[in-house]
């Protein structure tokens, strides 16, 4: 990680009141130990929340920080300080916002921009104090400490990927097209984080279709390197989550990252959070509508005729491209048979 700029404004807000107002920070020198260390346990704690997906709003009269963001990565590029002014115009914003929500309170607003594998980032985070104690010359002494374990609003920016959206054609949020450049945290008190989510023109979208394939592509993937199952405890698991998914899109609810986690590795729940938080490049929403189409590749066909003495097993992923059936003739065609197993038929 390398920090290119950070600074912390304080956001002055009591809650049941609408008198907002914010105290100006000063830009952190970026080359601090303590900065670096305290980035990357802020990236740590954001990397365990579930979030959801989004882009920013198309409405740039009513959505404004894409504006000012957009001016401070031009004049950054341009080789002109403009991280400071973009800060304090999205302070301005934050302040409106927040008088409209009576019961939300300040904090400590950090804006962290940092590049990792040649790809920048801005993060946006309200932060908060937490009692916490210390033992010193042997007694006990009450401090405070900047609260990650129970971070609540902040939101993460992939500029490298928005910038490129910004020079291109393509609709960012087309259902197979889909351009996954923001994501965010939902607080439990939903008409109070919406306040931040509406600060950083945030249009939440989970797209059936992505979502479900990034389910199972980035599932697949941590069977795989982090618990090391067999083919077949796999596709048990698979299939368990199959099911699930199914009997969500029956009652028309949405599947939850959290149950299937619990499916996949109940003993390790919040690995699997982590590890889907950390997978950048994937879109798998907290909660997301299943799409049927993309659920396919998680069956597996069985069957076996006692009648005619043959089992047949197979993966969705071969159907149609190995296994076809043709219903006319009543048959099934098994294509590009290994020949190994070719050699033990009795021809």
């Amino acid at each position: 990680m390398r920090i290119i700029n950070a600074i912390i404004h304080k956001l002055e807000k009591e809650p049941r009141s609408t008198d907002a107002e914010y105290r100006k920070g000063h830009p952190i020198q970026t080359n601090s130990g303590a900065l670096t260390r305290f980035a990357e346990a802020l990236q740590t704690a954001y990397s365990k929340k579930s979030k959801a997906t989004g882009s920013f709003n198309d409405n740039e009269n009513v959505y404004r920080f894409p504006i000012h963001l957009k001016e401070y990565f031009v004049r950054m590029e341009m080789q002109e300080p403009a991280f400071v002014q973009f800060t304090e115009n999205a302070m301005e914003l934050l302040v409106n916002k927040v008088k409209t929500e009576p019961m939300a309170k300040g904090g400590f607003v950090l804006f962290l921009h940092y590049s990792y594998n040649d790809t920048h980032y801005l993060m946006v985070l309200l932060l908060s104090h937490k009692n916490v104690f210390n033992i010193e010359d042997l007694d006990i002494e009450q401090l405070k400490a900047v609260d990650l374990e129970t971070l609540r609003y902040a939101a993460r920016i992939d500029l490298t990927k928005w910038s490129n959206t910004l020079l291109s054609d393509e609709v960012a949020n087309e259902e197979n097209n889909i351009q996954t450049y923001l994501n965010f945290i939902r607080g439990s008190a939903e008409s109070v984080s919406r306040y931040f989510q509406d600060f950083i023109g945030c249009t939440d979208f989970s797209p059936a279709q992505q979502s479900t394939k990034g389910m199972i592509d980035a599932s697949r993937k941590y069977m795989a390197d982090v618990m090391d199952l067999s083919p077949d405890e796999r596709r048990n698991v698979e299939q368990a989550i199959l099911e699930y998914c199914l009997a969500q899109r029956e009652n028309d609810n949405p599947a939850s990252q959290i149950a299937i986690a619990g499916i996949i590795d109940h003993d390790n729940v919040d690995r699997y959070i982590t590890y889907m938080g950390e997978q950048d490049d994937v879109l798998y929403p907290d909660s997301f509508v299943p799409h049927l189409n993309e659920l396919r590749k998680l069956k597996r066909y069985s069957y076996k005729s006692n009648q005619y003495g043959w089992n047949l097993t197979f993966d969705h992923v071969a159907y149609e491209e190995y296994v076809n059936y043709d219903p006319e003739e009543d048959r099934i065609v098994i294509t590009n048979v290994p020949k190994d197993f070719a050699d033990k038929l009795d021809l």
